[in-house]
C-alpha cells in the first residue's frame, strides 16, 4: 500500500522556491553572520582600517579599529621593522577605537608599514597601509589585482552557489514526477 501524501508526486509545489530561500539565508548567515553580532563563530574579528589611504609623507593617518570587545584595552603597533607601540586606547561600547598618527616628512613614497591591534586577551588584527607622494596619489591609487579579486570573489562565489542550487532542484523537481505529468 502506498503512503498518502497531501501533495501530487509528494512535493510541495513551491518546495523548490523555499528550498533555494531558506539556502540563501543560511549562505548569507555563514557569511555575514547574524545582525548587530561582533562575534563571527564564538571569536572577536576585530578589524583595523586607515583614513586617508593612501597618506602622504608628512600627513596625518587615523586607525581605526573595530569588532573587539567592548571596554578593552587595546596595544596598537607598526613594524618599522621593529614593533613600537603607538597606542593603548581604550574600545567604546561598540567595540571601536581611532588614534591618530603624523607620518614623517622623510618617510620613502612607496612605503606599506604594518599596523598591529591586540586587545588584552589575545584578540588581534593587522593591516597595511602605503605611503605615497602627492604625484604617485594623484596618478589614481589604484587598487591591486589581488585586492580587486578578492573584492569580487564573494559575490562570484554566491551567484555560482545560488546558480547550482537552482539547477539541482529544478531537477530533483523533475525526476519525482509521474510518467505522464508535465
Amino acid at each position: 500500500m502506498r503512503p498518502v501524501l497531501p501533495f501530487r508526486g509528494g512535493q510541495h509545489p513551491r518546495a523548490p522556491a523555499l528550498a533555494l530561500l531558506a539556502g540563501a539565508v543560511c549562505a548569507a548567515i555563514l557569511v555575514l553572520g547574524l545582525p548587530g553580532d561582533a562575534q563571527a563563530g564564538g571569536k572577536w574579528a576585530p578589524e583595523i582600517t586607515f583614513a586617508p589611504r593612501p597618506v602622504a609623507p608628512g600627513g596625518t593617518l587615523s586607525i581605526m579599529g573595530s569588532g573587539f570587545p567592548a571596554r578593552a584595552k587595546v596595544l596598537v603597533r607598526i613594524y618599522i621593522p621593529q614593533p613600537i607601540t603607538i597606542g593603548n586606547p581604550t574600545t567604546d561600547a561598540a567595540g571601536s577605537f581611532k588614534i591618530t598618527i603624523d607620518i614623517l616628512r622623510q618617510t620613502p613614497s612607496g612605503s606599506s608599514y604594518r599596523v598591529s591591534a591586540e586587545d588584552t586577551e589575545g584578540n588581534g588584527t593587522q593591516a597595511f597601509f602605503k605611503v605615497q607622494s602627492g604625484a604617485a596619489m594623484r596618478e589614481g591609487g589604484k587598487e591591486s589585482a589581488s585586492a580587486t579579486w578578492a573584492r569580487r570573489v564573494g559575490p562570484v562565489m554566491a551567484g555560482m552557489f545560488f546558480a547550482g542550487t537552482a539547477v539541482v532542484l529544478y531537477r530533483a523537481g523533475r525526476s519525482n514526477r509521474r510518467p505522464g505529468e508535465g
